[in-house]
């Protein structure tokens, strides 16, 4: 989940601002799951807030999508590991207009 917690449930990103870009552009996280090692990627996606929710990115919960808070983005990892154990990831969101947002996750989960 990325959330903006700056914003109001209402509110969401709008244009970006900078002297670097001479167009109008909206921001956007690439947000990437891999292994433990950061060898293999397992799962990666792109999420930009905007007025509507990103149905595609869930698998749950899409009559309760329309209510949710416009400052915030979920996603639902869609990968079969075909296996019983203990997995070890690190999830990495990255964003792709400003310098120093990005931020690494790690997670753990057994199946």
């Amino acid at each position: 989940m990325i959330k903006y917690p700056n914003m109001k449930e209402k509110e969401f990103p709008g244009l970006m601002h900078s002297h670097q870009y001479p167009f109008l552009k909206k921001q956007n996280w690439t947000v990437i799951v891999c292994d433990r090692t950061k060898e293999k990627v397992m799962f990666m996606t792109k999420i930009i807030f905007r007025g509507t929710k990103q149905e595609d990115l869930r698998l749950t919960n899409l009559d309760g999508i329309a209510q949710e808070p416009l400052n915030f983005e979920m996603i639902e990892m869609r990968q079969r590991l075909g296996r019983v154990g203990t997995f070890e990831f690190c999830v990495m969101f990255k964003n792709d207009s400003y310098i120093g947002f990005d931020k690494e996750v790690s997670f753990q989960f057994t199946i």
